[in-house]
């Protein structure tokens, strides 16, 4: 589905690629501000504004709308197994062998409303992928209501028209895409953030969940037993 970082995305990406020509030519502003930034994202405007077009919102909530119908169906799979037992007349040591370690997947399985079994992880990932289309819904927002400031700004027009190589009008222009970029690399920044505090908040929750196998008594007093099973 289209989105306003759609629609603005070819006015970004002329006026980004053009501060980043200027930037390569004329180097960075003396303040030091866009040199931390352009660390800490690690992108140029241009790369920035192309990752956001690539983040398909629409995409992750249709996964989680097909986990959150998986883990309806692993929540059933317990109920509709005991209840094929009960229906099988099955006695002896070995049925109830077989019902220890039934107990125990069973509880390992378990029901959507419980986080420790493998219905609630799957649950809480379709809940995760939930929040990261939020997240991305919302840094393509953030990001299209910054092409719109900067694309109207004294600064775009300083770039834009800048006649000759890039660099070549002098500090002016370096200054101007200095603020451009400043206000474009701000905006990951506070989404970059944003993104670690979702996944350091959610870790805990979609972290791996072992089986743990019951102990099942075995050897002849087990095997010993009257068995009777009516198919």
């Amino acid at each position: 589905m289209t989105d306003v970082l759609d629609r603005l995305a070819e006015v970004g990406d002329e006026l980004f690629r053009r501060v980043g020509d200027v930037l390569a030519g004329g180097g960075l502003p003396p303040d030091g501000s866009l040199g931390e930034l352009l660390r800490r994202v690690g992108a140029l405007p241009d790369e920035v504004l192309e990752h956001a077009l690539r983040l398909d919102v629409d995409g992750l909530r249709a996964a989680a709308l097909e986990l959150r119908g998986v883990a309806g169906r692993f929540g059933e799979l317990p109920g509709r197994l005991e209840a094929d037992i009960g229906r099988s007349a099955w006695e002896g040591g070995g049925a109830e062998a077989f019902g220890i370690v039934w107990d125990a997947l069973a509880a390992h399985i378990g029901e959507e409303g419980e986080p420790a079994t493998i219905t609630g992880r799957i649950a809480a990932t379709a809940a995760y992928l939930d929040a990261l289309a939020a997240w991305a819904a919302g840094f393509r927002y953030e990001l299209a209501e910054a092409i719109a400031r900067v694309a109207t700004s004294a600064e775009a027009v300083t770039v834009l028209t800048a006649r000759g190589e890039p660099g070549s009008d002098g500090t002016e222009v370096a200054v101007a895409a200095g603020r451009i970029a400043r206000r474009v690399l701000q905006t990951a920044a506070d989404a970059l953030a944003a993104a670690d505090e979702l996944r350091g908040r959610w870790a805990g929750r979609l972290a791996e969940l072992e089986y743990q196998p019951p102990r099942v008594p075995s050897g002849p007093a087990v095997i010993s037993g009257v068995t009777r099973v009516n198919l």
